[in-house]
Formats: structure tokens, sequence, C-alpha cells
């Protein structure tokens, strides 16, 4: 039986994804896709440097994460070496920071981290992991599922939700985690996917 970890020792409780943390590729100014067969300008972040786009991830973090909080990242934190990851999480004031692995992290570096999470705070249960998914572990009994990977290019499945700071920016204004509120929020009016037997009343 996978148990959910509870996180009720945290004051709160925030969710993000994709950061991409120094990925150059990533911002406007500095991009050398060719936008044309690359997604578009939708594909690319509206900053005009590398370092305007990380000043304001770090802000959008320190701006709502306190120091006795929890943040939990779905992946994808930096880009361009082991050390840019080392230079964010380490300008963050939030120091309860866990991370699940996603595609661009560091094989040699990450290998200790989890793919998956099961989580708890204040009897809300719910999945994150990089990916997004048609079912998780109790999804048809309410758990909830936060992803990322995407870059707010796919709504999701059932009651799960796109985490990533592309989705922050797109709802919010600003490039910044979700609040274990707001992810609640956004999936309760989501309704399940309810896959073969299982319902809600199924084990």
């Amino acid at each position: 039986m996978i148990k959910f970890e509870s996180l009720n020792e945290y004051n709160d409780v925030w969710l993000t994804s994709d950061t991409h943390y120094s990925h150059k590729n990533i911002v406007r100014g500095t991009t050398t896709w060719d936008l044309k067969h690359h997604g578009g300008i939708h594909s690319v972040r509206d900053f005009e440097t590398v370092e305007e786009m990380n000043n304001q991830l770090v802000k959008g973090v320190n701006d709502y994460v306190k120091e006795n909080d929890v943040l939990i990242h779905c992946g994808d934190v930096s880009f361009a070496g082991i050390g840019e990851y080392y230079n964010f999480v380490n300008k963050l004031n939030c120091k309860n920071f866990i991370h699940l692995r996603g595609n661009h992290c560091h094989q040699k570096e990450h290998s200790h981290l989890r793919d998956i999470g099961y989580y708890q705070f204040k009897g809300f249960k719910f999945v994150a992991m990089h990916y997004p998914a048609l079912v998780w572990h109790q999804s048809h009994k309410n758990a909830r599922l936060a992803f990322g990977h995407v870059h707010d290019s796919n709504p999701g499945v059932g009651k799960s939700q796109d985490v990533g700071v592309d989705v922050a920016k797109r709802l919010y204004g600003e490039y910044r985690p979700f609040n274990w509120t707001e992810f609640r929020d956004l999936t309760d009016i989501k309704k399940a996917y309810l896959e073969s037997h299982h319902n809600s009343k199924t084990n």
C-alpha cells in the first residue's frame, strides 16, 4: 500500500515546475531556436536576458514561499549545468525543497531523486511528478496530480494540474509557485477520470 507522506510539519505547501533557470533558449532575447518551427513566440519567455529571467524566477519563489514552508518542485529546475541548479536553490529563502526528477535533471548528480511523490497536507492528498498522467494512485478517490513538463500546452486529464511557472504566469501574471490551496481549487472544478472498474467506492 502506498502511503501519502504528511507535510503537516510545515507552515504551508507550494508547488512549481519547469523553472529552467539559466536556459538561454527559453528566453526571447537570447534564444537560438527557429521559432517558426519551434512552437512560435509562445515557446519562449518574454525577457531580454537570461539574468532577467533568473532574477524573476528567484523573486517569484521568495515573494511567496516562507522559510518554514515547503516547496515541491516537479522537475527541470535549471539548465546549463549542475552549477546553475545550486545557484538557483541557494538563492531561495525557503530551505525545505523537495525536488522530483525531470527529464532535464542531471542523471549523475540527481540519481537519488524520486520520480513520484505522494503527499498529504491538512487532509488533502496529492501526487506530484514531472509528467502528466492519465491515472495515478487514488485518482479515483479524489487524490490530485501536480505535474509539469508541458509548459502550459496541455490542461491534463481528470483532477490534474500543470503547476509549471508558465501556467502561473498566464493565470497570475507572475513566474511563481502555486499555493496548495490554488492547486486544490483549480482541480476541485475538474471531473475525475474513472478508469475501468475503479470508482470512489472501490479500492
